[in-house]
């Protein structure tokens, strides 16, 4: 499973909270920590996305852990902090091509991915 955190807001926030983010206690091993990755695209709020991979046994255990990490990010003035929960999923090769003969037929081709 993985847990993404997107913390977004003004360049200062993102900057604090990213000096902040270093000085956190170190993850249980059973987590992996993918990030944190910056984006500023421009004509966005600034954003920091950090991914968290772990067994779906541990949901509680790892829910738990990032909360505890993100907890000292919460008085940081203009950050938002927004979590989403989803299972990993197989990669789909986006070049994959269809058959001729399901193309041709009309079929609904999203069981063949």
């Amino acid at each position: 499973m993985v847990i993404k955190c997107i913390l977004s807001g003004s360049m200062e926030s993102i900057t604090y909270s990213a000096k902040q983010y270093r000085e956190l206690p170190a993850l249980p091993e059973h987590i992996a920590k993918k990030g944190p990755y910056v984006n500023n695209d421009e004509g966005a709020d600034h954003q920091i996305i950090i991914s968290y991979e772990f067994d779906r046994s541990r949901l509680k255990e790892a829910w738990e852990s990032v909360l505890k990490q993100m907890d000292s990010l919460q008085g940081v003035a203009g950050l938002n902090i927004s979590f989403h929960i989803s299972e990993k999923t197989r990669k789909v090769n986006q070049s994959r091509e269809l058959p001729e003969a399901s193309a041709s037929a009309g079929n609904d081709f999203s069981q063949n991915l």
